[in-house]
C-alpha cells in the first residue's frame, strides 16, 4: 500500500516537474539582414508559396533606411533611396 501511495506522490510531483507543451510550437523563422535578426512585428508572417519565401519588403526595405510608401487603393508599395525608386504592385 505504501509503494503505492509513494509512486502516486512521485508520478503527480512528476507531472508538476515537467512543464506541459500544449501550445502550438511559435513561428521560428526569422530574418537576417547583414548578420543581424530583423525584429518582425507580430502581425507579420513569412510564407511560403510554391518553395518561394514570401517576406514582408516593408520590414527589409526600412531596415535598410530606404523609404516606404504603401497606396492601399492600388495595391502598391514605393520604395525610395536617394534618387534610386521601385514601384511594386501586389499579384504582379
Amino acid at each position: 500500500m505504501k509503494k503505492t501511495i509513494m509512486m502516486l506522490l512521485f508520478s503527480a510531483l512528476l507531472l508538476f516537474l515537467i512543464p506541459m507543451h500544449t501550445h502550438a510550437a511559435t513561428n521560428q523563422t526569422k530574418i537576417i539582414l547583414d548578420g543581424q535578426d530583423l525584429v518582425l512585428p507580430n502581425d507579420v508572417e513569412i510564407v511560403n508559396v510554391r518553395n518561394n519565401i514570401m517576406i514582408p519588403i516593408r520590414v527589409v526595405a526600412e531596415n535598410l533606411k530606404f523609404k516606404v510608401n504603401w497606396d492601399q487603393k492600388t495595391q502598391n508599395v514605393d520604395i525610395q533611396e536617394g534618387s534610386n525608386a521601385i514601384s511594386l504592385t501586389v499579384g504582379k
